[in-house]
């Protein structure tokens, strides 16, 4: 790459600056890349091809930031520059929560140029990430980071961050077979009635009251009972989303649930809820009802590392580990 390339003159220490979207765009691009290539997926590539193209508007990328999903999460981000090459990067920006969680800033792209890593770069990058997000009444912040990377996992415990949950990414492809099928006896699953969703809310609170329901979906009232109205944008949006439960014999709870979102464009993605209570059959019954309706689609999903009961059936029914991420939350004290 042109622009982030090995560096001579490693004595120079550079200084950190706000990010600049008119002239950082194509560099901030190039050592993303550089720096989280080995676990980009293709939307990832995807947004730093529009990087690339944004950075070719000139003073044009201004207007259109907050428009663009790429720009928007990082134009507040910091960079670390030596001389005229941007060699480390922080992004925050906000996340989506509802208002009465407070305020949330995702940080996100926390990446320095391998010549120049171990010199505390990222530390001061990250402390003027956290002060912004304070001057901005930010009541937490957010972040990811592969499990096994310690240096980063050290680096973020040393400024107050604290592990969340740690979350199993899966893949399944639609040419993967589907193992013979099994003889489930005594399991129904149906489709919830819309006043059900507090069934749902409180089996959600009992497996999932660490960490929500993954990644940007803390476990809210509102995913649960949705609205007419996100349900008209899914809708014009051409996404959907299909809810699958099962209750007990005696219908005084509910067992498990089962979400799978489809859209035109991406895999469908899955989210499970699975109780301990007859585990094996209403797992099985649940994956082989799945993968028979929508498994001539890509399935994605996201569960807990901790759940080794579910991964188990996930490693069965032809699911494979793609990636083990941490989630880091910092909470404010002010």
């Amino acid at each position: 790459m042109n622009s982030i390339r090995s560096i001579d003159t490693l004595h120079t220490h550079g200084y950190m600056r706000r990010i600049n979207l008119q002239t950082d765009l194509a560099q901030l691009a190039d050592l993303i890349e550089l720096v989280f290539s080995s676990t980009m997926d293709s939307s990832g590539r995807a947004a730093l091809r529009e990087m690339r193209a944004m950075s070719r508007l000139g003073a044009g990328v201004r207007m259109l930031s907050h428009l663009n999903e790429a720009t928007a999460g990082v134009h507040l981000g910091f960079v670390w520059m030596v001389g005229d090459r941007l060699v480390g990067n922080v992004s925050i920006y906000p996340a989506n929560y509802p208002p009465s969680l407070g305020k949330t800033w995702i940080v996100a792209n926390v990446g320095v140029h391998p010549d120049f890593q171990g010199r505390g770069i990222a530390k001061q990058l990250m402390r003027a990430s956290i002060e912004l997000i304070q001057q901005k009444e930010g009541k937490r912040a957010i972040l990811q980071v592969d499990a096994d990377n310690a240096v980063a996992i050290h680096l973020y415990q040393s400024l107050g961050f604290v592990e969340e949950r740690t979350w199993l990414n899966w893949k399944r492809p639609p040419s993967t077979r589907l193992p013979d099928a099994a003889r489930i006896e005594g399991v129904y699953i149906r489709h919830p009635r819309r006043s059900e969703w507090h069934d749902e809310w409180i089996l959600a609170q009992h497996l999932r009251a660490n960490g929500g329901l993954g990644w940007l979906r803390p476990l809210h009232p509102t995913l649960f009972k949705q609205s007419w109205w996100r349900t008209g944008l899914n809708w014009l949006n051409f996404r959907g989303i299909e809810r699958l439960v099962i209750r007990a014999d005696d219908d005084q709870s509910l067992l498990a649930s089962a979400w799978i979102e489809t859209s035109l464009t991406s895999a469908n993605k899955l989210t499970l809820l699975i109780s301990e209570h007859n585990h094996a059959q209403n797992t099985q019954a649940l994956l082989q009802t799945i993968i028979r309706r929508f498994g001539n689609n890509t399935l994605m999903l996201e569960h807990p590392v901790d759940d080794a009961l579910t991964n188990t059936w996930l490693d069965y029914y032809g699911f494979t580990r793609k990636r083990t991420v941490m989630h880091m939350t910092w909470e404010s004290h002010s």
